[in-house]
């Protein structure tokens, strides 16, 4: 804004780095450089901007990567748990860490609030304490299965993805944490692991992009 109208212009430095001291970087933030000790604290570290896991068993190989002692069923251990994450894609992430990857991604209202609130409240009611596949809980809800990932953003749906069959689905009590809260956590992990970053990164990261709302991965046919 020009001068004469209240401000100043300030000008800002801007930090130059080199690849190998971002990539440096990152190994260290990352638990990369050397193994951390096995135990709940380590895994937690190791999951601090979440693990995305795909076959084969993506997260237990990042775990692998940086914790002593990983075993093969490492993404079961009690302190983790799994949710459909950032961009809707299989997370394993530290259990007390589920808000930060959830309500941090849930939209502040409209359309998108409104469908993510209804989508949590409706399955909620139908699982009534059970386990079933997303896409049987979808079909007897009468709702694209794909459509119940919008319902992970609450923090009240877990899943237990194995790498070979549809992930069962079950609901847990949301999380005591506020939104905007979780939402600045969740930059916060990002930028600490990724970083340096811009705003759109994050957003293309998280799946939140500002004007557009994230659409699950493919509804284009219902799973069976």
């Amino acid at each position: 804004m020009a001068q004469g109208q209240g401000t100043t212009d300030v000008p800002t430095a801007r930090l130059e780095l080199t690849r190998e001291q971002i990539l440096a970087h990152r190994r260290l933030v990352g638990a990369l450089e050397e193994r951390l000790p096995a135990g709940p604290a380590s895994l937690r570290r190791a999951a601090w901007a979440g693990l995305q896991d795909s076959v084969p068993r993506a997260a237990v190989l990042s775990i692998h990567a940086r914790v002593q002692g990983t075993a093969p069923d490492a993404w079961e251990d009690q302190s983790l748990v799994q949710l459909w994450g950032p961009r809707f894609a299989v997370y394993v992430v530290a259990a007390e860490d589920l808000a930060v990857f959830s309500l941090g991604r849930l939209p502040d209202g409209g359309e998108a609030r409104r469908r993510a609130d209804d989508l949590a409240l409706r399955l909620n009611a139908f699982l009534d304490g059970r386990k079933l596949t997303y896409s049987e809980a979808g079909h007897a809800m009468g709702v694209h299965p794909n459509s119940l990932r919008y319902a992970a953003a609450t923090g009240t749906v877990l899943i237990s993805w194995d790498g070979a069959r549809q992930p069962p689905v079950w609901t847990v009590p949301p999380p005591g944490v506020a939104p905007r809260e979780a939402r600045l956590e969740l930059a916060r992990r990002y930028l600490h692991i990724f970083g340096p970053a811009t705003p759109a990164a994050f957003a293309d990261w998280a799946g939140i992009r500002p004007g557009r709302q994230a659409v699950p991965r493919s509804t284009r046919s219902a799973a069976s």
